[in-house]
């Protein structure tokens, strides 16, 4: 993860002041902040936004597998209540 930080900080010093207002749009960050501010504040928002993806990413067959025995779980309850509900 550091390697990769590394690598962001050096992609983003390459840029204009412009280019990284851009990107503080892109990550909701105001852009009248100091250009090495910036370039912290960038590479923080993308660092989170890679661990997110990178958790997700690794869960996904949990999340699935709890997904979809949660809306089994529903549909059974829902039928029992629709049965016994018919049935009084």
């Amino acid at each position: 993860m550091k390697k990769n930080k590394n690598k962001n900080k050096s992609e983003l010093s390459t840029k204009n002041r412009k280019e990284l207002q851009e990107l503080c749009k892109q990550y909701n960050i105001k852009g009248n902040i100091t250009t090495e501010n910036m370039v912290k504040c960038i590479d923080f928002a993308m660092m989170k936004k890679n661990f997110k993806q990178s958790w997700v990413e690794l869960h996904k067959d949990a999340l699935l597998i709890t997904i979809s025995f949660t809306a089994l779980i529903m549909s059974i309850i829902t039928l029992f209540y629709l049965l016994f509900r018919h049935n009084q």
